[in-house]
């Protein structure tokens, strides 16, 4: 009888010696992702994190303002893209949000199709990101040459100075103001937050000597927790919709890309295509539905990012949370920031954005 017990309890003992196995397998894998993907690069990617959301703060609000769609639209696209695109994407240490040449897109779109519209070509395109990814064309747009880019990023560049003479009109001193800071701070140190440094100034040369009316400022940022925003795609021209769709998500796609690759060259690091171009995909699809800006992968901030000793996924991640911590706490006073200060960022962005050579 002991005999049979005990053969009748071996299945048993083995499945529980197995399952305990498998259990701290699983627990070994856990312990190791985290060592690798976070605690490895954590401290870097804190202080990296934290340097680019100084960066983007004031640049989320001028694309906002920029796009139409408002500047807590820019600021809450940041934070949405710039955590799942790090996530999810293909390169380890790139910043993402809201970019220059997107919101020109962007903002022709919602001058042709309405803000509705903007939603929905925005959702399409983060559709046709993800389905780029899963079918693994990102080899295929790195293939586009080199002067078509630079030709393509400095006629975006000049749009975008055009773009905000509206803003100059407001206040010529405002914003040539911070066209100067924008171009000779860099020069005097390229670590500096030069973009915040410069709605800081200028809002306090307001304040103190040129005073704007309330509709001549950003007005205030509400901290809330987004709520969907899906457009009735049956009321509208899909033809119309899905070729803007495609546009979005090849400029987002090739923008992207280009980034990491300035990012692969800086941390000695090699991206994988398809699945940037998937991650991009996920947080723009998931940002549009929320009605906010959808974004790519930034050159500028992920150079910031490199720079600052970022080289994780955690920088992107915490360059979000830092950024809703800067709202929270500074929200009204980002309510006084004058439209002028903000077309004057841009303008100097716009100048920086031109390659000469």
């Amino acid at each position: 009888l002991r005999k049979k017990k005990g053969n009748g309890n071996a299945p048993c003992t083995l499945t529980t010696a197995y399952e305990r196995k498998r259990e701290r397998n699983l627990l070994e894998k856990v312990k190791s992702f985290i060592q690798r993907e976070i605690l490895s690069t954590l401290k870097g990617d804190i202080i990296g994190g934290i340097s680019v959301a100084f960066v983007a703060l004031p640049l989320a609000l001028s694309f906002g303002v920029l796009s139409g769609a408002g500047a807590a639209a820019g600021v809450y696209g940041a934070i949405c893209t710039g955590i799942l695109a790090s996530m999810f994407g293909g390169t380890k240490a790139q910043i993402s949000g809201p970019t220059g040449a997107m919101t020109v897109v962007l903002v022709s779109m919602a001058n042709k199709y309405g803000l509705d519209g903007l939603v929905a070509s925005m959702i399409l395109a983060g559709i046709f990101e993800i389905l780029m990814g899963l079918l693994k064309l990102g080899k295929y747009i790195r293939l586009i040459p080199k002067p078509v880019m630079v030709g393509f990023t400095n006629g975006i560049g000049v749009l975008i100075f055009i773009s905000q003479f509206k803003y100059f009109n407001m206040s010529p001193l405002l914003c040539g103001l911070s066209i100067v800071l924008m171009l000779v701070l860099p020069m005097i140190n390229k670590k500096l937050p030069y973009a915040i440094i410069t709605v800081i100034v200028g809002t306090v040369v307001s304040k103190l000597w040129v005073p704007m009316s309330d509709e001549f400022v950003v007005g205030k940022i509400d901290l809330v927790l987004p709520t969907l925003q899906l457009p009735n795609f049956l009321a509208m021209n899909m033809m119309d919709l899905i070729q803007a769709g495609l546009t979005l998500a090849l400029l987002g796609a090739i923008e992207s890309l280009l980034a990491a690759l300035v990012v692969d060259e800086m941390t000695g690091t090699k991206h994988d295509s398809d699945r940037e171009i998937l991650g991009q995909g996920i947080a723009n699809t998931v940002a549009a539905c929320f009605g906010f800006l959808i974004g790519t992968g930034a050159i500028a901030r992920s150079v910031v990012n490199v720079n600052a000793g970022g080289r994780g996924r955690m920088s992107g991640i915490i360059h979000a949370l830092m950024l809703i911590l800067l709202i929270a706490v500074f929200g009204d006073l980002a309510a006084g920031i004058p439209l002028a200060v903000l077309g004057g960022v841009l303008m100097g962005t716009a100048i920086r954005m031109v390659e000469y050579k």
